[in-house]
């Protein structure tokens, strides 16, 4: 991501993701239902209500989808944020045909992780990409391009 981009995270705790984004010179802000005292990357927000105005963020990033209450209302959030040009990167841990099964705190889960692309693609988003990884847990980092003209407002 180019420096001087905007980026927002969603479920951001701690705000890791956030400082990751600033290492790479962009603007970033975190939101989350939980934050850490004092925290000075993430402000108190729900994802699926989300306070910003339309189109004002190059890049969402979150790995925290299997905690959305409804995933529709995420997706059409983050849609309505997104420029035009903007990318949606998605930290995915693999679904539970795949060895994960949910646990306690999830409400939202997926079989596959092609099953959360196809979702996200139902959704207007296209994958552009899709890589591994292992740790902290398994799962596939994903990123997507907002489809022209999927979201209707």
């Amino acid at each position: 991501m180019p420096a001087g981009s905007s980026a927002l995270c969603l479920g951001a705790r701690f705000g890791g993701e956030v400082r990751g984004f600033w290492s790479a010179g962009c603007f970033a802000v975190g939101i989350d239902l939980r934050t850490a005292p004092g925290s000075k990357q993430v402000l108190y927000g729900d994802f699926q209500d989300l306070q910003f105005p339309d189109e004002c963020v190059d890049f969402v990033y979150s790995n925290s989808f299997d905690h959305a209450y409804d995933i529709t209302a995420v997706l059409t959030e983050i849609a309505r944020v997104l420029k035009p040009s903007g990318q949606l990167i998605v930290d995915a841990v693999k679904g539970a045909e795949e060895g994960h099964p949910p646990g306690m705190w999830e409400c939202f889960y997926w079989s596959t992780t092609d099953d959360l692309i196809e979702l996200l693609r139902a959704n207007g988003f296209g994958l552009v990409h899709r890589a591994p990884f292992a740790a902290p847990w398994d799962g596939e980092h994903l990123r997507f391009e907002q489809l022209v003209g999927a979201l209707t407002r």
